[in-house]
């Protein structure tokens, strides 16, 4: 919560938050106890000074594991004033832990309001994987103050109870190294207009994370239980919609028709695709769906590139026929917005461009007669689609922002003015290329979140490569936190186009941090990383 509205409320906070610390507040002897059961706090009663309209902040975040006082709140104190603090551990943790600004204190003590200052308390579990050179954060970003909490991360040793596998944990754990070469950015600019469109897009490996969401070895669970958290995630980060990819397959690649698997391969199937719409919709979310076409047909032949100019007519004349059913389909199902055409398997269509703008055109056509949403377009080919039939059939262009010109020079000190003039120039470019056939646009952000994305690119996140090569790659938060503040100024500021809508891709599914043979430590998933406080308050609302 920003501390603004928090000082306007204070003293009604402070009262809520006094009468809550009586009822919390126990008083056992210290006994031994066995580890499965809470221990029983003996802190006293506490002698809290009153709140005061305006005055130095005292946020307090009381993270799992641990129980005392003073809870999750956001108090104005008058300088001067000393506030008392005790944790101790509840069920199943080893013993309670306190950071103050970022300190590790006693667990219990009192704190001189002769500055704004952040405690954050949780337990240290029992049981589980140690680490060393960690540091925590909730996982329940709405608690997180933003950047103050990250501006001195301690490293500790902790200690991780499910490190490769958990679903959702309370608390988040990584090295504290992680949060990179660089100070995390002011957020300048937020929120958004209200009109805007809030989404945040999934990973892309639904059916291959069906029994093992985090993808990791040894490792299972429902990929259910985890859309699920991760929808209420987004709910709460203010999201409206939320992006599913389909991948599909050609059959055969050599075949005198061509055309697409609708069973054996296809990620989604019409089972699954219906489950996902009805628990967004009752998370209070709405779906739009995306097309990615594998490289390869489901023997693993790769498809060519470039093709023959006979194949790729008749490669779009079966991807027209595919995805005329898939929208039927999403109309059954209620989606609100759907993707013409498709990401993944590209070459350049310049040379073919006579064969592809009325091809898609068509397609387009058929689309918009069995579905009554939203059509998307734009992954494919953004640059020979300023055609004005082509443009005219659809609603939202799709705006990638990524692959700007960036050097090794650049690379050495990245800065959000530095990134927001290259993503600026992106946008300019593409608006004089589309010229005035451009229509709304739906802005897709995203960026990895290690050292030499921005030189290097994209490196795989969701499985091992080259023997785990990524193992190598330096994990950088500030990196990824940098440039979503620098694309959200930029789409912000920008005046080429209209914003439809702005999405953040590509969303872990699960609260796993640490690498395996899955990587959401470098991923493009901004999951417990400093860039969901940047968008959780550019998509704030009113």
């Amino acid at each position: 919560m920003p501390a603004a509205s928090v000082i306007a409320s204070g003293p009604v906070l402070a009262t809520s938050v006094s009468a809550a610390l009586l009822a919390a507040i126990l008083s056992c002897g210290s006994g031994a106890s066995p580890t499965n059961v809470a221990p029983m706090l003996s802190c006293g009663s506490g002698d809290f000074p009153p709140p005061v309209a305006q005055g130095l902040l005292l946020t307090a975040i009381l993270g799992d594991g641990a129980q005392g006082y003073p809870l999750t709140s956001a108090v104005p104190y008058a300088p001067g004033a000393v506030v008392p603090y005790c944790y101790a551990p509840s069920a199943g943790n080893a013993a309670a832990m306190a950071v103050l600004d970022g300190s590790v204190v006693p667990a219990s003590g009192s704190i001189s309001m002769t500055a704004d200052h952040v405690l954050w308390a949780f337990g240290n579990p029992s049981n589980g994987t140690p680490f060393n050179g960690m540091m925590t954060v909730p996982s329940d970003f709405t608690k997180i103050p933003y950047p103050e909490f990250y501006q001195r991360a301690p490293s500790f040793s902790y200690t991780v109870p499910d490190p490769y596998c958990a679903i959702a944990t309370g608390v988040v754990a990584y090295p504290a190294s992680y949060l990179g070469a660089f100070p995390l950015p002011a957020i300048q600019g937020g929120p958004l207009p209200v009109a805007v469109s809030r989404g945040a897009a999934v990973k892309d490996y639904w059916n291959f994370g069906r029994t093992n969401p985090s993808t990791n070895a040894g490792c299972s669970g429902d990929i259910h239980a985890a859309f699920i958290n991760t929808l209420q995630r987004l709910r709460n980060l203010g999201a409206d919609h939320v992006d599913i990819f389909q991948d599909a397959y050609l059959v055969d690649v050599n075949a005198a028709s061509l055309e697409f698997d609708l069973t054996r391969r296809i990620e989604i199937s019409d089972a699954e695709l219906a489950w996902i719409v009805g628990a967004a919709k009752a998370a209070g979310l709405e779906v739009h769906e995306y097309m990615q076409i594998d490289g390869a047909d489901v023997n693993y032949v790769p498809l060519p590139t470039p093709p023959t100019r006979d194949w790729a007519s008749a490669y779009l004349d079966a991807y027209t026929r595919f995805i005329v059913g898939r929208a039927a389909v999403a109309q059954s199902d209620g989606i609100q917005a759907f993707q013409l055409d498709w990401g993944a398997y590209w070459f350049d269509w310049t040379p073919y461009r006579d064969l592809f703008i009325p091809k898609m055109t068509a397609a387009a056509q058929q689309v918009r007669a069995v579905f009554s949403g939203k059509i998307l377009y734009g992954a494919e080919a953004p640059w020979i689609s300023n055609d004005p039939d082509l443009m005219n059939s659809i609603d939202w262009f799709i705006g990638d922002i990524f692959g700007i010109q960036f050097t090794a020079a650049d690379n050495e000190n990245i800065t959000v003015p530095q990134l927001r003039e290259k993503y600026l120039a992106f946008i300019t470019g593409l608006g004089n290329v589309l010229g005035p056939t451009k229509r709304p646009v739906v802005w897709h952000i995203y960026a990895q979140s290690h050292r030499d994305f921005l030189l290097n690119g994209w490196v795989e996140d969701g499985f091992c490569v080259s023997g785990c090569a990524q193992n190598a790659v330096r994990t950088d938060f500030s990196v990824q936190a940098i440039a979503y503040e620098a694309m959200l100024e930029a789409v912000s500021t920008q005046t080429a186009f209209t914003t439809a809508g702005v999405t953040a891709g590509s969303y872990w599914y699960v609260d796993v941090m640490l690498p395996a043979q899955s990587f959401p430590n470098i991923s493009q998933s901004w999951r417990n990383k400093p860039a969901e406080s940047i968008l959780y308050r550019w998509f704030a609302r009113p």
